[in-house]
């Protein structure tokens, strides 16, 4: 389970059972607020307010910078946090949920924003060959050329 703590300006995960736990996934307590996407204790939230889990992604409601956030709660840690929307959240949503695909986000105002969540396109490479024996290969992130 997870929980957004607005006050502290963190994001936490309760593990239920033997030997529960609470554990800081993202942010630091004894940090100022702020907006910065980093590895979990380096990110900076503005009141964290609402979660909404799909998949991996953990998207997080910072209230007072008025963003959508997302946590990877898969990586070996520290967690990786990512602004995802900065300009629909006009207001400051008060709630987040997560349906199947849709994100649901409902803002001060009473208004209800739907996202469709999709998966982000994977890299694929591709080989090309020229006549004088060189090669190049891009990865969606570097080009590397071998003669």
């Amino acid at each position: 389970m997870y929980v957004a703590e607005r006050g502290s300006h963190v994001v936490r995960k309760f593990a239920l059972g033997p030997g529960t736990a609470l554990t800081t996934i993202a942010g630091d307590t004894g940090a100022d607020s702020g907006h910065v996407d980093a590895d979990g204790p380096a990110a900076r939230f503005n009141k964290p307010h609402a979660l909404g889990l799909h998949g991996a992604d953990l998207f997080v409601v910072d209230y007072s910078n008025k963003v959508m956030r997302v946590v990877d709660v898969t990586a070996p840690g520290p967690f990786p946090v990512d602004t995802v929307m900065s300009t629909v959240i006009s207001i400051g949503a008060w709630g987040a949920s997560v349906v199947g695909d849709r994100l649901f986000s409902c803002e001060h105002s009473g208004l209800v924003r739907v996202f469709q969540l999709v998966p982000l396109p994977v890299p694929t490479a591709t080989n090309t060959a020229t006549e004088s024996g060189s090669a190049s290969k891009s990865d969606g992130t570097a080009t590397v050329t071998a003669t």
